[in-house]
């Protein structure tokens, strides 16, 4: 039986791993009219690009220590999705979690989509998209007037 070359290993090697995959996925915002029908109010696409090795273990070190806070945590998933998306796609989904009144974009909704995307990469996915994602209860009303939308990611 005949082995490849030493060097034919190393660059397959070096060429799969250079290739991360790209991900889309997309974050909405539904609502309700005033017939009760759904609407989308927002909804954006970002395309993930899989994290190298390195920056997933760096940030799995950093928000999954034992006395890790949930600052901590945060930076970490902050710290991926700098990783995975490109500068404007970080930005807008950065905005998102910071707007008040953007309550579907959480820290919840975004962890679970880190973790579809992970289960994504890894070409085991256990979960639908649609089922890795909760929209929150709102605690009030919003000042927008509306009622509480559900949100939904893909």
């Amino acid at each position: 039986m005949a082995t490849a070359p030493q060097a034919f290993v190393r660059r397959v090697k070096d060429r799969v791993k250079n290739e991360r995959r790209e991900t889309p996925f997309t974050l909405r915002t539904i609502d309700e009219d005033e017939n009760g029908e759904e609407i989308i109010v927002r909804e954006d696409t970002y395309l993930a690009v899989e994290p190298s090795e390195e920056q997933l273990l760096a940030a799995f070190a950093e928000g999954g220590r034992e006395d890790a806070t949930l600052a901590d945590q945060t930076a970490a998933i902050f710290d991926l999705f700098r990783a995975a998306l490109p500068e404007s796609d970080f930005r807008r989904l950065y905005k998102r979690f910071k707007d008040p009144e953007d309550l579907d974009v959480d820290f919840e909704a975004l962890n679970d989509i880190f973790e579809w995307l992970l289960e994504t990469w890894a070409d085991f996915p256990t979960q639908s998209p649609a089922a890795s994602s909760r929209s929150r209860a709102t605690a009030g009303t919003r000042s927008t007037g509306r009622a509480p939308g559900k949100g939904s990611t893909r």
